[in-house]
């Protein structure tokens, strides 16, 4: 069977080849190409001039692309020039975003006014879009929510990014058309548009587009005009398994479009003839995965090796997801198995990169904080690091900062210095030669220099913290290159296109790294990517399918392997392409060899009986230690809190593993969540109005010219990271909309008198019989106006508060939990500020989401009676007692709709329910 590139080698051999273009995706494709033309001529002659088609834009009559260094630190002087001052951290990624939708609109030819437009009539849309079209629909679907009054605050924030889209774009094309300089997707859309860009075609006479795939517009529009010269071959490596079946995700290209001709070559139908071998190998965990696959490609080269047949030339390894890579490598180094990673190895997997992330944090914090907790932690972290402790390590880092070298130990003075450290820092490390590791580390020194070479011309303008942070960005983006064709391919799947093997490797097969679940950013919401017909996730699945299949059409022996750990990224689930695969290929067309393997099974999750926590005296004393007033009890953070009380509300055994236990799901972030977003939101309300016991409209009205600072102090002091992600970059004006709801609200409202403000009270409840339990809560705000005394508190989420009459459904039942929790807030007050208890009392919440100027009041708005404060603290007593009574277990809840969203479901069988 003639694997693609020799096929089209053998459609080429006659075309006269000075005259001859031919455009591959790839290098590697490109290599291939030269290699089999080369070895089927007879006698010497010229190539064709073959290249991968990124190269193509080079060859152009187009301006020069700039780097995407200089790309961003321009538009970041257009940016703030126009739109104000903005810290480059923050602005750091919201401005790569930018970038990357710019050159995604040129190269499919949108108008950039009509995709940035805001739609204040939908008539608007109906004179550009055909009537009743799917286009149309999305626009409507989209804009008509924008036509609701009132807008939320995420609405608001949208807008105000967009409108700056229209005047980025116009201002930063101008300044590039001023200096000669163009980005990839503007100059791939000048290409097109004039036909004295293209004189580069005017040498050949055969132009021959092969192996692609997914074409953008200007690659449509290219071949048009080459078409019409008559100068075009296009060749296409299809299957008609996935072809001719209209459902099928990975021929969804081979029916749009230029690709879509019936007419071109080629289609072939290997797919439904039956392979040699398939097998596939469930695996316990990652590193068990690479174990397994570096043992089953050591014993698989052996086997071919002793029937004289090549051994590496027809075998690849396909890791759907790289950071396999660096475990694998070391598994076939052991072994002493001769593997050529030409997917290149990423250099944010060096076991290095990890530490200068955290130097990063250090000089996030500055030089006035790097004594403090924060920085000692980091330190920390970094004098346990692992790779730090290796004997390669020249300087011996050990558990005491003092060992440490001072690049870590103290703020850099200058530039120049955290240069020279962090060099002599990454020279200290020392390998054996010619390991893999030792060239992977001389590739990182390599890139280092590299890096800060593309910096040095824009260091003036750079801080040092900036400086480093695109430091990182730029080693990050660093692969270790193609080098050799010694040792067995290991090889990402973009890398595969137009290549064939007899032997597949590919791993991890699971939902989540085949295909990817992580979506493809972007600032151009997912209802006008489908209105302009930009990719989304749809076209993105498309693609990702037909490599895998394409790559399996031509083999022979299939190894396929999948993670069964649940508790890894990536685990557990078994990719989607395993079903297909066996239902629509291996059981109609059943391979020699068919295996599916397991390398241990699980217990079924389904058959485990509830867990049941009955209160031993330990436990009890850990309840005794903590809510109650004894001795023992020394810690301000002691008590009931009503999260805690909610908690045991909704189910007691979540209140087990939570207070209890204390088995607290890790909830790591690169991006605000949503304990950060409304911690900061507190943290702004409190700095606004610190200090004062008067609200005026002057203090508001200071406090609103005031925000911006006020949010980045907030973000400082709450969110131990940068705002430098575009979601971030969207949150802190969704978070700056709210504090300015809450604001305006408060400019109606004054004067109020201000008592407290983030109030972290508690109190001793007594209990017949035993010592009195702590009460615990901070109340977000409490003031008086017009002779009331209010408790405030501020809501981002979306919780709703109820009419609630009856004490027993508010200790029962857990959507009440708002109300009592301002409840508990009330009788915290009371017990508190004794000397305003003859004030009437309110509570209500700030619903910050779907804020219409008012609050939401408990009880209405109708004052706190006595009565009903005593009724709710004899509830609460009896749950309390409850919470204590050894006879009365920790169990599930039997209402099962409440584990939807419960932290602790896997723990407790309930993750199908």
């Amino acid at each position: 069977m003639k694997s693609f590139i020799e096929a089209l080698v053998d459609e080429s051999l006659d075309l006269s080849p000075l005259e001859t273009l031919v455009i591959l995706p790839t290098q590697r494709a490109c290599q291939e190409y030269r290699t089999s033309y080369a070895r089927k001529k007879s006698r010497a002659s010229f190539l064709p001039e073959v290249i991968p088609v990124q190269e193509l834009i080079g060859k152009l009559d187009v301006p020069e692309i700039e780097d995407d260094l200089g790309l961003l630190l321009r538009l970041y002087r257009i940016h703030t020039e126009t739109f104000g001052p903005e810290d480059f951290g923050v602005f750091q990624a919201y401005g790569e975003q930018v970038l990357k939708d710019f050159s995604e609109i040129d190269r499919q030819l949108i108008p950039p006014d009509l995709l940035f437009r805001e739609i204040s009539d939908l008539k608007e849309l109906e004179s550009v879009f055909a009537p009743d079209s799917e286009e149309l629909m999305h626009l409507k679907n989209f804009w008509s929510e924008f036509l609701r009054d009132p807008r939320t605050p995420l609405q608001h924030s949208f807008l105000r990014y967009w409108k700056q889209l229209p005047v980025l774009y116009r201002l930063f094309n101008e300044e590039l058309d001023k200096n000669g300089l163009s980005y990839e997707g503007k100059a791939w859309k000048m290409a097109v548009a004039s036909p004295s860009t293209l004189r580069y075609f005017d040498k050949f006479t055969q132009v021959v587009f092969a192996g692609f795939y997914a074409l953008n517009t200007t690659e449509e529009k290219l071949l048009e005009i080459l078409e019409k010269k008559g100068k075009l071959r296009i060749y296409r490596d299809a299957d008609a398994h996935y072809v001719d079946i209209p459902q099928h995700e990975a021929g969804m290209f081979f029916r749009r479009g230029r690709m879509a001709d019936a007419g071109l070559h080629w289609t072939a139908n290997d797919l439904e003839k039956p392979k040699e071998s398939y097998i596939v190998t469930g695996c316990s965990g990652m590193t068990a995965l690479c174990f397994q696959l570096a043992g089953d490609l050591y014993f698989d080269n052996s086997s071919q090796k002793e029937k004289n047949n090549a051994g590496n030339g027809d075998a690849v390894v396909v890791l759907a997801d790289e950071s396999l890579l660096f475990t694998f490598l070391q598994h076939c180094d052991r072994l002493g198995l001769a593997v050529n990673p030409s997917m290149g190895f990423p250099l944010k997997h060096h076991p290095l990169l990890r530490v200068l992330h955290i130097l990063r944090q250090l000089l996030r914090l500055g030089p006035e904080h790097q004594q403090g907790a924060t920085a000692h932690r980091l330190r920390g972290e970094i004098a346990s690091d692992p790779f730090l402790l290796l004997d390669n390590f020249g300087s011996t880092a050990g558990p005491g900062n003092a060992a440490l070298p001072s690049i870590f130990q103290h703020y850099p003075s200058h530039l120049s210095v955290l240069k020279n450290e962090l060099d002599l820092f990454l020279k200290s490390f020392l390998f054996e030669d010619f390991s893999w590791m030792h060239r992977i580390h001389q590739h990182l020194l390599v890139g280092m220099q590299d890096v800060c070479q593309q910096l040095q011309r824009y260091e003036e303008i750079l801080n040092t913290g900036d400086w480093f942070e695109l430091l990182l960005n730029g080693l990050e983006k660093v692969r270790i290159p193609f080098a050799s064709r010694e040792g067995i391919p290991v090889m990402g799947f973009l890398e595969t296109r137009n290549l064939d093997f007899q032997r597949v490797y590919i791993a991890p097969l699971n939902e989540g790294s085949l295909p990817s679940t992580s979506a493809s950013h972007s600032l151009i919401p997912y209802s006008l990517r489908k209105a302009y017909r930009l990719p989304c996730t749809e076209e993105q699945d498309a693609i990702t399918a037909y490599h895998f299949y394409r790559l399996l059409q031509r083999a022979k022996h299939i190894r396929l392997y999948y993670n069964t750990l649940t508790g890894e990224m990536g685990g557990g689930e078994r990719s989607r392409y395993l079903h297909q695969l066996h239902h629509e290929i291996i059981t109609r067309y059943p391979p020699a060899i068919v295996q599916y393997l397991q390398q241990h099974d699980l217990p079924d999750p389904i058959a485990a009986d509830d867990i049941i926590i009955q209160k031993t005296p330990e436990i009890l004393d850990v309840l005794r230690n903590k809510y109650l007033d004894v001795p023992e009890n020394t810690s301000r953070q002691h008590g009931f809190s009503a999260s805690a009380i909610n908690s045991y509300i909704a189910c007691s055994l979540r209140f087990y593993f939570d207070q209890v236990a204390n088995i607290r799901p890790e909830k790591e972030s690169t991006t605000l969540s949503a304990g950060d977003f409304g911690n900061v939101l507190h943290k702004t309300m409190e700095l606004a109005y610190a200090g004062h016991s008067l609200l005026d409209r002057k203090k508001v009205e200071d406090s609103l010219v005031k925000l911006p600072a006020l949010m980045e102090e907030a973000l400082k002091v709450e969110y131990d990271h940068p705002t430098d992600s575009g979601h971030d970059y969207l949150m802190k004006g969704v978070l700056t909309e709210l504090v300015k709801r809450i604001l305006t609200y408060d400019l109606e409202q004054a004067p109020v008198e201000l008592v407290g403000l983030e109030c972290k009270l508690s109190l001793l409840l007594t209990i017949p019989g035993a010592p009195a339990v702590i009460i615990k809560g901070v109340i977000d705000r409490v003031d008086i106006r017009e002779g009331q005394l209010r408790i405030l508190d501020y809501k981002t989420g979306v919780e709703k508060l109820s009419d609630c009459n009856d004490s027993d459904e508010l200790f029962t039942k857990p959507g009440y939990k708002l109300n009592l929790q301002l409840m508990l807030y009330v009788l915290l007050v009371r017990h508190h500020f004794t000397n305003l208890s003859a004030l009437p009392a309110v509570a209500g919440i700030f619903k910050l989401r779907e804020f219409d100027n008012d609050i939401t009041w408990l009880n209405k708005g109708i004052s706190i009676e006595d009565k009903m404060m005593e009724d709710f603290e004899k509830r609460l007593v009896q749950l309390i007692q409850e919470i204590f009574n050894p006879e009365i277990p920790f169990a599930p809840t039997s209402d099962v709709k409440r584990c939807k969203y419960c932290d602790y479901k896997v723990m407790c069988n309930r993750q199908s329910l």
